[in-house]
């Protein structure tokens, strides 16, 4: 790994860059922004069960580890 490159691994093995995770979670967002005009949809989605809202782009990293 490059010196100063932060990446994340997923579930899968996969390394993830923090600037992809940042991308994937403000497309997360918008898309559960959309949905929740019926209500919150925080928690509803295939890949909220491996969430954890403790760290930064909670989603994205639960959407990768799916």
């Amino acid at each position: 790994m490059e010196k100063g490159k932060q990446t994340r691994k997923t579930t899968a093995g996969k390394r993830i860059g923090a600037k992809t995770l940042a991308e994937k979670q403000k497309e997360l967002d918008v898309i559960k922004w959309n949905d929740s005009k019926a209500g919150d949809k925080c928690g509803t989605y295939d890949y909220c069960a491996k969430c954890d809202k403790q760290k930064t782009n909670p989603c994205a990293r639960a959407y990768f580890a799916k």
